[in-house]
């Protein structure tokens, strides 16, 4: 019983709304790394947009730069020499704004951000679904105040008693207490026991048959051996403590009545005071009682 209330208490202080919440939480923050997936997906595309779109310039100037190479070596002067100049470096940094160079200050391009970014997004993704089955996998999560408080009024119908499956249950309390009487009851039967054997003391076998039924009460009470059999105590079952009181008050009379016995033969002893007779005016008193074999005349 005491073990059962440091359950209970323990059940019932604790706050499960946390352990509830997590299954709706996890899948809230899989909602959110999903949304987050899309918008780095829709960065993917705008780069691969801008990446299409600046292979498409590149390709302009190369054609811009090989007719400019061809007029200034037609006609070299410092136009065209300036054009051609300045064509090949705007192809440098096209060619660095797309693919990245570090000389110029872009370790990486477009293209490597991309990259990046898909395989951020494949990350994400993987996530997203671990999130979504970790969700799904802590959905009985959310069951559990409900759970652990039937668990706590289960242990408390246990200890306290009450309606299972439409029956009235005892609790573990009423059972001790019925257990105490009964033992209490038992204790009695086997002292009034005890004293009717210790008054037939006179009787050659009484004393020890009542001596044995004392010893096997008082194994029923706690347990123990009798006639070389070992007895449990007594059962905590409901029909077991019916039968035992039933016993009980049987017991009680008996003993009840072995005293009654000895009143009665201690009375009809004290009325003997002699076996052969005595003289007027004398008196006597029975001692002891001995049983001799017959006399018998010797054989010749």
């Amino acid at each position: 019983i005491a073990y059962l209330d440091g359950v209970i208490d323990g059940l019932r202080a604790q706050d499960y709304s946390q352990a509830a919440a997590l299954p709706a939480a996890l899948g809230s923050l899989s909602e959110g790394v999903a949304a987050t997936k899309g918008g780095v997906d829709g960065l993917v595309g705008l780069l691969t947009g801008q990446i299409a779109y600046l292979d498409a310039i590149s390709a302009s100037n190369g054609e811009v730069l090989d007719r400019a190479s061809a007029l200034a070596a037609a006609s070299p002067d410092a136009t065209t020499t300036a054009l051609v100049a300045g064509l090949t470096r705007q192809r440098m940094m096209l060619t660095a704004l797309r693919d990245g160079d570090a000389d110029l200050g872009l370790p990486m391009g477009l293209a490597d951000t991309r990259d990046s970014l898909q395989e951020v997004s494949a990350g994400l993704g993987e996530i997203a679904a671990g999130l979504r089955a970790t969700a799904e996998g802590a959905a009985p999560l959310a069951e559990l105040p409900v759970r652990f408080g039937a668990l706590a009024s289960a242990l408390e119908t246990l200890r306290d008693g009450g309606a299972v499956a439409g029956r009235t249950m005892p609790g573990l309390v009423t059972s001790s207490a019925g257990l105490a009487g009964v033992a209490s009851g038992i204790s009695a039967a086997g002292d009034g026991v005890g004293a009717a054997g210790e008054g037939l003391a006179m009787l050659s076998e009484l004393p020890e048959m009542l001596g044995e039924l004392r010893s096997t009460l008082l194994a029923l009470e706690d347990g123990g051996e009798v006639a070389g059999t070992y007895l449990p105590g007594v059962s905590t079952t409901a029909e077991a403590l019916g039968e035992a009181s039933s016993g009980l008050l049987g017991g009680l009379n008996d003993a009840e009545f072995g005293k009654e016995v000895v009143e009665l033969m201690e009375d009809d002893v004290g009325g003997y005071d002699t076996f052969l007779g005595k003289p007027e005016g004398a008196t006597g008193d029975v001692r002891f009682v001995f049983k001799f074999d017959a006399v018998r005349k010797a054989e010749e």
